[in-house]
C-alpha cells in the first residue's frame, strides 16, 4: 500500500483548491448533496487539518494499520458507506449542538478512511469521486464546527475540536 493515503491527499489539495476541475456530475449532486456550493469551506478545512491528518496517515502506516485496517470486512462496509455520506442540510446541524464533538470525531475518522481505503474493485470509484467524498466529509466537519461556534462560542469550539481530534487518533491508532 505504501504511502498511498499521503499521495490521495497531496493529489486532492490542488484538486480541492481548482474549485473540483470539471464539471459536478448529477451523481455527484445526487450522492452528496450540494457540495460544489461549499467547496470554500471544504478549502478552509482541509488546510486547518492537513498537518493533522498527515501525522496521523504517517503514524498508521509506520504502524502497519492502514494495511490491516484496508483488508477488514467492517472497515470496508464503512468505506462503502462513506462513499454515500450525503451533507446535512444547515439546520439540521445546527440542533444537533450537543452531539456536535462527537461529529467532529467521526468525520476526521471518515477523512482517514477514505484517504487509506483501497479502490472498489467490484465498483469502479474514480480518484474523483473518492475527492467529492473527501470534499463532503471536510464540509460536514466544517459546518459542525461552525454550529459549534454560534452555540458555544469561539473557544468552547476550538476546545471541542481538539477533543474531537485527540478521540480521533485514539481511535485511529489502536488495533
Amino acid at each position: 500500500m505504501g504511502n498511498f493515503s499521503l499521495i490521495r491527499w497531496v493529489c486532492f489539495r490542488p484538486w480541492l483548491e481548482a474549485g473540483g476541475p470539471g464539471a459536478l456530475p448529477r451523481q455527484v449532486q445526487a450522492t452528496f448533496g450540494p457540495v460544489g456550493a461549499h467547496l470554500p469551506l471544504a478549502r478552509q478545512v482541509a488546510a486547518s487539518v492537513d498537518a493533522w491528518l498527515l501525522a496521523l496517515c504517517q503514524q498508521r502506516q509506520r504502524t502497519g494499520l492502514a494495511l490491516r485496517m484496508a483488508q477488514d470486512g467492517a472497515w470496508l462496509a464503512a468505506l462503502r458507506q462513506d462513499m454515500q455520506a450525503r451533507l446535512a442540510p444547515s439546520a439540521q446541524v445546527q440542533r444537533q449542538h450537543t452531539w456536535l464533538g462527537w461529529r467532529m470525531e467521526a468525520e476526521l475518522l471518515r477523512l482517514v478512511r477514505l484517504l487509506e481505503g483501497p479502490e472498489m474493485e467490484q465498483e469502479v470509484q474514480l480518484w474523483d469521486e473518492r475527492f467529492w467524498a473527501l470534499a463532503a466529509s471536510l464540509i460536514r466537519l466544517g459546518q459542525a464546527y461552525q454550529a459549534l461556534v454560534e452555540a458555544q462560542g469561539e473557544a468552547q469550539a476550538q476546545r471541542s475540536y481538539r477533543e474531537a481530534a485527540a478521540r480521533a487518533w485514539q481511535r485511529a491508532t489502536r488495533e
